[in-house]
């Protein structure tokens, strides 16, 4: 047998001599793990986690805030301010002298004027009740200035009796009308005398006011 051989045998039956003797030797022993008293096991266990969708955020809805009640309004009713009454008298003007009616003195006319008579009969005045209390009664004489459309345009007291008598007086002659007095046949201003009597039991043609 060739020294190659046997060389090569030799070898191979230490390769299996080194096996059987690794098989048969005993494992080492496994240290045991230490668990503390009273401590839960924790088993690891990996999760995978994949995140979730988020869905877009929805707009937030708040409440109307709570109207208050409101009061019935009452309209309010505009009052205009009363109107003055008109006094169904005239305007007349009044001048304690005849002269200061006018701006220069008048041609005495050649037809004088002279009252409408129904105007008397229907516009006396009144008999005013202080006065008629007070026992005052009289005649007032009245200066009036006739315009040429028939109107009385002023007024002077030349015979008084009392401030109310002559007033009342004034007040009625106000509303009266006139024939103008003539010249050459046209109308032009002129005056005439008017008397008017407060007489108790006989005021001429006027009556006595109501109390």
């Amino acid at each position: 047998m060739k020294p190659s051989r046997v060389v090569a045998w030799t070898l191979v039956l230490l390769v299996h001599l080194t096996l059987a003797l690794y098989v048969t030797l005993p494992s080492p022993p496994t240290r045991p793990e230490f668990t503390p008293p009273g401590a839960a096991r924790v088993s690891m266990v990996a999760v995978s986690v994949i995140p979730a969708r988020v869905k877009d955020a929805e707009p937030e809805v708040r409440p109307e805030p709570r109207k208050a009640r409101e009061e019935p309004r009452i309209a309010e009713v505009r009052k205009d301010p009363p109107k003055p009454k008109q006094s169904n008298t005239p305007t007349i003007r009044i001048a304690s002298r005849p002269q200061d009616l006018v701006a220069s003195p008048l041609h005495r006319p050649e037809v004088a004027p002279k009252e409408i008579a129904s105007y008397r009969v229907t516009d006396m005045p009144d008999f005013p009740l202080a006065a008629w209390d007070e026992g005052k009664q009289g005649w007032v004489v009245l200066i009036v200035l006739v315009g040429i459309d028939g109107a009385p345009e002023g007024v002077s007291v030349i015979r008084s009796v009392s401030p109310e008598i002559d007033a009342a007086a004034i007040a009625a002659v106000a509303k009266w009308k006139f024939e103008p007095g003539l010249i050459g046949g046209r109308p032009v201003q002129s005056w005439i005398s008017v008397p008017i009597g407060f007489f108790k039991g006989r005021l001429s043609k006027g009556t006595v006011g109501r109390r």
